[in-house]
């Protein structure tokens, strides 16, 4: 199997766990601030995936990959505090 095969199962299964940790098609009007925490924690992962491996950022300088870490990261911590505290 290559390389981005793998990467793209992996990336399905988060997805698919993305969905059950929020709860996908239920009619849970708020999601608990860990299932909040898992999702934007598996968007994180998800996105660092697609930009090593199907954007070719794993050779790229060291400066590139973590500052595209670091704004994935900053990023995802944002958008959980709006969300989880309702800013």
């Amino acid at each position: 199997m290559t390389r981005l095969f793998i990467v793209w199962v992996v990336l399905v299964g988060l997805t698919i766990l993305s969905m059950i940790s929020g709860q996908a098609g239920s009619d849970v009007p708020h999601l608990s601030v860990l299932a909040l925490a898992l999702l934007f924690g598996f968007s994180v992962l998800k996105a660092e995936g697609i930009l090593r491996h199907f954007l070719d950022l794993r050779s790229s300088s060291p400066g590139w990959r973590g500052g595209f870490t670091a704004f994935l990261i900053g990023l995802a911590v944002v958008l959980f505090a709006m969300t989880a505290f309702k800013i």
